[in-house]
């Protein structure tokens, strides 16, 4: 007789299977298009500055295949997120209640939303306005000429960056509303994250104070964007159940 322990280890060993098998062929499909998702991460970058096109320089024989591999990868995950949490949802939907299970889906769904939403904010708002403050740097007149130019892996390595850096500190900022009364406990220790927030952006940025204060408002922002946006979940759950009850 098999033991319930070997029956869900067996089934795990399936769904993480199956995860890796979607990822593989949806990165499949996104090499085949990743021309399209290049112009997609791009077309905000080649539109500034009153929509004088602009152009991406590679400075190795390799790299545009190498960016193509990068871009390709960096679509996939985010392609297959959603499949893959539904997968593992319904692995552990057995072993829960029907409440925790309603908690847990809604859970990811806001997860997914969070998700998405933090990817379209940072191409299209954002990075071009960061890229766009960049190149007000370029001069030109009769003493010295600066001409700046983007490389296409530099350009997308600094995009996926940033959305990893966002990403991380909006999943902390989710996963602190699952503890008991965290938003209210929040403001005791609300000096600490903006203190975490300014050492982890002087930790990964140039020694210029303006752009590490800037970068720690934007990760301070995000932590309690989040929250904000829990406690007001939190407020409809609760009218909500008042009302049923």
């Amino acid at each position: 007789m098999v033991s319930p322990i070997t029956h869900y280890m067996t089934e795990l060993r399936f769904r993480v299977l199956y995860a890796l098998l979607s990822f593989c062929i949806t990165f499949g499909m996104c090499f085949f298009f990743s021309e399209g998702f290049t112009y997609f991460y791009t077309k905000a970058f080649l539109l500034l500055s009153d929509s004088t096109i602009r152009h991406f320089i590679c400075t190795d024989i390799s790299e545009a295949f190498v960016t193509r591999l990068y871009v390709s990868f960096a679509t996939a995950l985010y392609i297959s997120c959603p499949f893959v949490m539904m997968l593992f949802l319904s692995f552990f939907s057995s072993g829960l209640y029907t409440t925790e299970y309603r908690k847990l889906r809604n859970s990811l769904l806001q997860i997914g939303c969070l998700l998405y939403s933090i990817l379209f904010f940072c191409i299209y708002v954002l990075f071009p306005s960061l890229v766009d403050f960049l190149l007000t740097y370029e001069m030109s007149n009769g003493l010295l000429q600066i001409h700046i130019e983007a490389r296409i892996y530099t350009y997308f390595q600094t995009l996926f960056h940033v959305l990893g850096m966002l990403h991380f500190f909006s999943f902390f900022a989710f996963g602190l509303s699952f503890y008991e009364n965290a938003l209210y406990k929040v403001p005791v220790w609300r000096q600490l994250i903006a203190v975490f927030c300014l050492l982890f952006a002087a930790s990964i940025s140039p020694p210029d104070v303006g752009f590490q204060c800037f970068l720690a408002l934007l990760f301070f922002s995000t932590i309690e964007g989040v929250l904000f946006c829990t406690y007001l979940r939190n407020e409809y759950s609760k009218k909500a159940e008042d009302t049923s009850k």
